[in-house]
Formats: structure tokens, sequence, C-alpha cells
């Protein structure tokens, strides 16, 4: 910890070396289902070389963070695994990001035959996914998170469904 005061020769100014630390922005995008995580995406922005428009593809990284584009991606990675392992009419809950309700995602979803409800504003607590991100974050290993722990963050969230679906305070 850093005092908020420094010790100087009376009449000069306290001089103080601080170190700084700037970390790379990172976005990581994730699904889990019943069966533990399906897929996780992580993004590093590259960054701009230039102000021209950047093709977005799975080997292009993105300039200024997540958006639809790589958001869409990521959703023909979850329906490209959920189909190899028999998964068909999943619930892809969702928040209220703009990144998910594009015209081109929300169809994408639809036509793979997933239904996408969105979470109630403010209410991180509902989403299974959050409480997978905190054990991540606790443990720095995706590898902790294991199918018992994703059934628990599901029946945790399907207590509130009810309530948030008639519009009462939780």
């Amino acid at each position: 910890m850093v005092r908020p005061v420094a010790w100087s020769k009376k009449g000069k100014a306290s001089e103080v070396e601080v170190s700084t630390q700037q970390g790379t922005n990172l976005s990581v995008l994730g699904c889990m289902s019943w069966y533990g995580l399906l897929a996780l995406s992580q993004q590093v922005p590259k960054p701009i070389g230039s102000k021209k428009c950047k093709i977005v593809s799975k080997d292009n990284g993105l300039p200024h963070g997540t958006s639809s584009s790589h958001f869409l991606l990521f959703f023909q990675e979850i329906s490209s695994v959920s189909k190899n392992l028999g998964l068909e009419s999943m619930y892809i809950v969702m928040d209220n990001a703009t990144i998910h309700k594009t015209s081109e995602v929300l169809q994408a979803i639809c036509n793979n035959g997933h239904i996408s409800p969105f979470l109630p504003p403010y209410s991180p607590f509902l989403h299974p996914i959050e409480e997978c991100w905190a054990k991540i974050k606790a443990k720095k290993a995706a590898k902790t998170v294991s199918a018992k722990d994703c059934k628990g963050y599901i029946r945790h969230s399907q207590r509130h469904f009810a309530q948030c679906s008639n519009m009462e305070r939780i």
C-alpha cells in the first residue's frame, strides 16, 4: 500500500517514484450449460495501425474490444459445439449489452433453433455465467469450473425467473 504523503527537506517538494501498471484490456465471452463450460473466447484488442475499416475474423483482433461481430463469431462456435453434443433448443441467456441485441445476432440464434431471453437491467446476480466468472477470477483458471458448479449457478438463477417474468421486486 502506498502512503498518500511523503517526507522532504524543508522548502523542497517531495518526490516519490510510483510504478505504473497498465494492463491490457481483455474481453472474455463464455457459454456454459448444465454439462459445464461449452466455450470460452478471449479477445485482446490489437493496436490500430490505420483508420481504415478492419474486417473482423477469428484471426484478426478487434481494435476496440468486443463488438457484435465478435459475439456473432462466438455464437457460431457455440452452435457448432452444441450440435456436436446433441444440444438443441437451448436458452441463450444474455444480459442487455448492445452487442447481444443486434438483428444479426438475434436472427442467428433463432435460425439455430435456440431461444434468447434477456435478463432484466442491473441483475447480474440472475446470470449464471457471473458466478462462473467469479470462480474463474478467484482461481485464475477455467479448469476449476465443474459441471456441478454450472448446475448450481443455473439453479440459483432459475429460482428468480418467475419473479422477473411477473415484474416482481426481488
